[in-house]
This record gives C-alpha cells, structure tokens and sequence, in this order.
C-alpha cells in the first residue's frame, strides 16, 4: 500500500533553499555591478584617447581655431569674443595639447598660438578652448590615478604640432624632461586594483588602451 503521509520540504530544508538562493542573488548582483563598474572604466579610457587622437588630427589637419588679444595677449575666443580687443579670427595654431592633474576628474583641451613657441605646456587660461569632464561623459567614479613616463608627474602636457603632428610630452625650455612615453592611469572608486591605462609612445605617435 502506498503512504498517504504528505510529501514537502522540512523548515530546515526550506532555510537551506532560501540561502541557496539569497548567495547566488548576491553573487549576481556583485557580478552586474562589477561589470557596470568597469564599463565606466572602460568609457573613461576611451573618451581620453578619443581626445587625444582628435587632437592629434586637428593638428596633422591645421585645423582652425578662433583667437583674439585679451588682456595683451594672444587668447582663445572658441566661446566668448566679449573680452577681445581686437576681432575674433580662426587661425590654425601651432599646435595643441592636453593637460592633465594627477587625481583629477576633468582636463583642459587647450591650442598654442605662437609659431614660434618653444614652450608646449598649457600657460594660461586664454589657452583653453574645452575641459573635459568625465563624469558628464558618464564615467562615474574614475579619476586620473597616476601619470607616468620616466618619472612620476602630478601635471603634464601632451602636444601635437601643426601639420606634422609630432607628439611632444613635457616639453619646454627649462625644467621639463620631453618623454617619450606617458602612461595614463585611470582608476575606478570601486576597482581601485583593476586600472586601465592609455599609453602614448612619442616616437610612433601611437596612442593605445590597455587594460
């Protein structure tokens, strides 16, 4: 005869489920941030070496840019003419840059005026025609880690000269170094051990993502 005695799972067996259940939901749930995390990591390292290669072009290119005289100098008017003393006037510039802080979220885009400058650096303000925020750019909770070449820097400059587009790295005329090579390192707030670096070699001009 068969047992009428009702078939189920013990108490016992159903907490087992439930916590069965409650790790792997966890485990998932880790799993998808991670992932969301480093896809962040992911759009920071590609918007940096997306400005650089457009950099780069703007200057193989001789591609314009609007400069007027403020203050006695030579500065960007991209997006106000109101302090000008003179006109507004696109004019391919000599070359232009990017400068980036160590622990930064953002950097300046930035163009040199003189043909003649032998100081690639950002030195002003009025060189700036755009700053790049990454955090507007969706990459939340990535800062710039760390910026190395032969040695460790807090602040460097990249520039691309007009038309041949030469990469120049720290270059000026006294106290700079001139790279060859300079790794950016990206970091995640919530990844600090998984960083993601853009490379740029001075020699090829090559610039790259590594991860």
């Amino acid at each position: 005869m068969r047992s009428s005695k009702a078939q189920g799972f013990t108490f016992t067996e159903a907490m087992i489920s439930v916590a069965i259940l409650g790790i792997i939901a966890t485990a998932a749930g880790y799993s998808l941030r991670t992932s969301q995390y480093r896809d962040q990591l992911r759009s920071a390292g590609r918007v940096v070496a997306a400005d650089l290669r457009s950099l780069q072009a703007r200057a193989i290119a001789g591609s314009n840019i609007k400069f007027c005289t403020i203050a006695g100098q030579k500065a960007v008017c991209e997006n106000s003419s109101a302090a000008c003393t003179d006109a507004c006037t696109a004019v391919a510039p000599a070359g232009v840059g990017m400068r980036l802080n160590k622990n930064a979220t953002a950097y300046d885009l930035f163009a040199k005026y003189d043909p003649n400058t032998t100081d690639w650096r950002e030195s002003n303000a009025g060189e700036i025609f755009m700053t790049r925020d990454l955090v507007r750019s969706g990459a939340l909770n990535v800062t710039i880690s760390n910026l190395q070449g032969m040695v460790m820097f807090n602040t460097v400059d990249v520039a691309f000269q007009r038309q041949n587009g030469n990469m120049l790295i720290d270059v000026c005329p006294v106290g700079c170094t001139n790279q060859n090579f300079m790794n950016i390192t990206l970091t995640h707030s919530k990844l600090p051990t998984q960083p993601l670096t853009v490379s740029m070699n001075k020699l090829t001009g090559r610039i790259s993502i590594e991860e």
